[in-house]
């Protein structure tokens, strides 16, 4: 691959913070968001950042149980270039398949 040539790409930290402004625009949310996962594609062109974003806890039942926040996760193309997201998709975990180490 000749880098010379190659335009520059963004960082992943620049790609998280464009991911996270991304998200606060289009969901007019003050949820607590964080940095979950990062990557960037095989090609190059885009980085692929998973955000958490931690919502509190409404439900009573919920509340009884100890819960004070609730955690979905979102998935951001942003492009490696230019920084633009392409994309923002829900990014399911399967939490029965996880193993501890512990």
């Amino acid at each position: 691959m000749d880098t010379k040539n190659s335009p520059k790409k963004i960082s992943a930290v620049e790609a998280s913070e464009k991911a996270k402004s991304y998200f606060r625009e289009v969901s007019n949310t003050k949820d607590d968001i964080s940095v979950e996962e990062v990557e960037l594609d095989e090609q190059g062109k885009y980085w692929l950042i998973t955000l958490g974003v931690h919502s509190p806890v409404t439900s009573l039942p919920l509340k009884a149980q100890g819960l004070d926040k609730l955690t979905s996760y979102k998935q951001f193309k942003v492009d490696s270039v230019t920084g633009k997201v392409l994309s923002m998709k829900i990014r399911m975990i399967n939490f029965a398949n996880l193993q501890s180490n512990a």
